[in-house]
């Protein structure tokens, strides 16, 4: 077991990753929380490997209704956060103004997909309104080819909302008569009672001029913006609406899964 920190920026100690594999289906994170996820040749989401920059993968934030907001883990929001890495699961534990979040990450036996749980505990006197926002981008192109022409990349892939299966869908066109198209969901998949939003249009997620670290869907409270279709450049995004009570904790699960 590997258990590190990262607090403003400096990690404690040497910097580690951990890979969750079945042979096909992977995640590949660092004791960051950045990364990417894969399956067989295709990247699913987007990671160029920095270590310098390092704020890239797939993000779950929290934000409170006083527009004070956070990452489940050190990255794209820097803070305090401690990972622990075992067989099968990755866990990353954080803690700001009086709430207490464990990210869990692991696949999902059997199938080319993998969940991510969201705990959170309310540890403050009074109970609080919060919104739950996860974010990745979208790829489902082999890796090489989607680093060496990423503009060109994005440009085969659509998006699609589906609200009874409160799941955004995300595919790749086919290029020609001899491909196949290629299909990514991001699901919820176990959450609390509570407004569901989406969005898929990586400009209109993060604004003008700004990062992952501060992008503007977190700069104001409200529902997603909701564009789909033929994005220019995709990301998907779901945000949850909960409110926890003075010393209660609740899950907010999500999931990423492929296939043609």
């Amino acid at each position: 077991m590997n258990a590190m920190k990262d607090s403003a920026g400096t990690l404690a100690g040497e910097r580690r990753g951990h890979v969750l594999s079945d042979g096909r289906y992977r995640v590949l994170l660092t004791d960051r929380g950045t990364g990417m996820s894969a399956c067989g040749p295709l990247a699913l989401t987007r990671w160029a490997g920095d270590r310098l920059a390092d704020a890239e993968g797939f993000f779950l934030y929290v934000r409170e209704r006083s527009g004070a907001f956070w990452s489940a883990t050190a990255r794209p929001n820097p803070g305090a956060c401690e990972a622990v890495f075992t067989e099968g699961l990755a866990t990353f534990r954080r803690e700001e103004r009086g709430l207490a979040a464990t990210l869990e990450v692991a696949l999902v036996p059997g199938r080319d997909a993998e969940l991510r749980r969201l705990t959170l505990e309310n540890r403050r006197g009074e109970a609080v309104d919060l919104d739950v926002t996860s974010c990745l981008e979208a790829v489902l192109n082999h890796l090489d080819a989607d680093r060496a022409h990423p503009a060109f990349s994005k440009l085969f892939v659509e998006t699609f909302w589906r609200p009874g299966s409160r799941a955004l869908l995300a595919r790749r066109r086919p290029r020609g008569a001899d491909e196949q198209a290629v299909w990514m969901a991001h699901w919820v998949a176990e959450a609390p009672e509570g407004e569901l939003s989406h969005e898929s249009e990586r400009a209109a997620f993060l604004g003008r001029g700004r990062t992952l670290a501060e992008p503007a869907a977190l700069a104001t409270p409200g529902p997603l913006g909701g564009h789909t279709g033929a994005v220019l450049d995709p990301l998907l995004a779901l945000r949850q609406t909960l409110r926890l009570e003075a010393g209660e904790r609740r899950a907010f699960t999500v999931g990423l899964a492929t296939g043609d």
